[in-house]
């Protein structure tokens, strides 16, 4: 269960919120102005650690790059032809585009901003690869 309590700073009351992550860490998040800014985090807080959905604040912080590498290395059955498509997708327009990215920072707008530039250049079929091994980043991002 979260608690709420109020702290001083120059500028006045502040709110923190403290929680326990789903691995039973502790951890807190400080700076709401108002009470009920931070009841409704820790309520929301709450709500995803029962649903499952919780993701870590840290977990965003994370950039595409280093997802991208680990997600690479762990492929370690390919043929030498994927291994060698899959390269090619992260050097040549993947990880150009987003290797310093933030997973948080990754939104649909941007994304579509991606595959509009993609098409501009690539044909439908290296769009589509691309797509797909851009995918499976993601989704190994998801599981860990």
């Amino acid at each position: 269960m979260a608690t709420v309590s109020s702290y001083e700073t120059a500028g006045g009351r502040r709110w923190e919120v403290r929680y326990r992550t789903p691995e039973r860490r502790t951890t807190r998040k400080r700076g709401f102005t108002s009470k009920r800014q931070a009841q409704d985090f820790a309520a929301a807080v709450e709500v995803e650690k029962m649903t499952g959905s919780y993701v870590a604040p840290s977990a965003g912080r994370i950039t595409l790059g280093e997802v991208a590498e680990k997600w690479f290395t762990s492929k370690v059955n390919l043929s030498a032809s994927t291994a060698s498509r899959y390269r090619s997708a992260l050097d040549v327009h993947i990880l150009p585009a987003f290797k310093t990215t933030p997973l948080a920072d990754l939104t649909r707008e941007r994304l579509r901003r991606w595959v509009a530039s993609m098409t501009a250049t690539s044909s439908a079929a290296t769009v589509r690869k691309n797509v797909g091994v851009l995918s499976q980043i993601l989704d190994q991002a998801v599981e860990d």
